[in-house]
């Protein structure tokens, strides 16, 4: 089910963790929205990203349904993607994607492409 302004909005949260970026996406209720705003007000000057995560999960958000893309994205310090996709909070689908250096017999250079004879 897709958030919509009556059953609630996304919300994306984002931090680093040994090295990787780590981008969760969950589906809140609009009044728990408001209350995350007040709450990191008063951790003035602000709470940590892992902070919030973790503050959403006590109140009851759920995690992105994976009808509406992945709910957490993870992207290694090489440049590995991982999407992991949830239905009821539960991972249904993992999605690896390997970075173009590793996959064997592709080199990526930041040269220009050659240029055609005349």
């Amino acid at each position: 089910m897709a958030a919509t302004e009556s059953t609630g909005t996304y919300i994306e949260i984002s931090y680093g963790k040994d090295g990787s970026e780590i981008t969760k996406r969950y589906v809140v209720a609009v009044d728990i929205l408001r209350q995350a705003e007040l709450w990191s007000a008063e951790k003035a000057p602000g709470a940590t990203a892992w902070e919030l995560d973790s503050w959403i999960k006590s109140k009851g958000a759920k995690l992105l349904d994976y009808a509406d893309g992945p709910a957490i994205i993870t992207v290694g310090r090489n440049g590995s993607r991982r999407e992991d996709y949830f239905h009821d909070n539960q991972c249904v689908k993992t999605e690896i994607i390997a970075p173009l250096t590793a996959i064997r017999g592709v080199k990526v250079s930041n040269a220009p492409p050659p240029r055609p004879a005349p």
